[in-house]
C-alpha cells in the first residue's frame, strides 16, 4: 500500500453570512501527492471520505463539490490541487468565537491511501460553525 500526502488551506471568503447566504458552507484547497512528491491526479468526490466537527462535537457538514484545480472554472492550473467544498442545509453561523472547525480528510485511489486534518480557528475564519 503506498501513502498519499494531503497539505490544506483554507479558502478565502468562503462561509455563509447568515443573510445571503443563510447556511453554513466552507472550501478549502488541498494538495495531494504520492509518497515521491509528485501530483496525484484525476480524483473525484468518490475519492474522498470527509467528517467535520465543531470544538469535539461532529456535525451535519458534508462534502458537496470537489473541483480540481486543472485551469478551469476560475481555478488556477495545479497539478494535484483540489478545491473541497462543504455545505450545510441545517447548519448555521455564528459569530462564536471560542469555536472551531476541524475537517478529517481521508483519501483513497486504488491501493494509495492518505488522510490529515484540517483546523479553522477564529483567527483564520471570520464565522463558526455551531451544533
Amino acid at each position: 500500500m503506498s501513502a498519499l500526502h494531503l497539505t490544506f488551506a483554507g479558502a478565502p471568503g468562503s462561509h455563509g453570512d447568515g443573510v445571503r447566504k443563510p447556511f453554513a458552507s466552507y472550501s478549502l484547497f488541498v494538495s495531494v501527492t504520492n509518497g515521491d512528491g509528485t501530483p496525484r491526479l484525476g480524483l473525484t468526490r468518490g475519492n474522498f471520505r470527509t467528517w467535520c466537527a465543531v470544538g469535539v462535537n461532529p456535525v451535519d457538514f458534508p462534502l458537496v463539490e470537489v473541483h480540481r484545480a486543472d485551469g478551469s472554472q476560475g481555478l488556477p492550473d495545479a497539478p494535484g490541487v483540489y478545491l473541497l467544498s462543504f455545505s450545510s442545509t441545517s447548519r448555521h453561523w455564528s459569530e462564536a468565537k471560542r469555536n472551531g472547525l476541524a475537517f478529517f480528510v481521508a483519501v483513497e485511489d486504488g491501493k494509495a491511501q492518505g488522510q490529515a486534518l484540517h483546523a479553522a480557528y477564529s483567527g483564520v475564519a471570520d464565522h463558526v460553525a455551531l451544533p
